[in-house]
């Protein structure tokens, strides 16, 4: 079997069961820094953070109203 780039399952697709919050340019700086970002209208859980379509970070989103990033996967 081959192994290397482009083997395997693109993480989003791995990740298919959370919701997908997609950030603009300024919260995905938050984000690979470890800073929460506001979530409107997200329900508490835990979220892929994407930006561009690409996985930045799996967060927490909470009642409080922000997503906190819990594994940072880009900086």
């Amino acid at each position: 079997d081959e192994v290397g780039p482009g083997c395997g399952v693109p993480p989003l697709d791995a990740l298919r069961h959370l919701a997908v919050v997609a950030l603009d340019d300024a919260g995905a700086n938050d984000v690979v820094h470890g800073r929460a970002v506001a979530s409107p209208g997200v329900a508490p859980g835990t979220v892929a953070l994407t930006a561009s379509g690409k996985l930045l970070a799996i967060g927490a989103a909470e009642a409080d109203g922000v997503i906190r990033p819990r594994v940072v996967l880009a900086g």
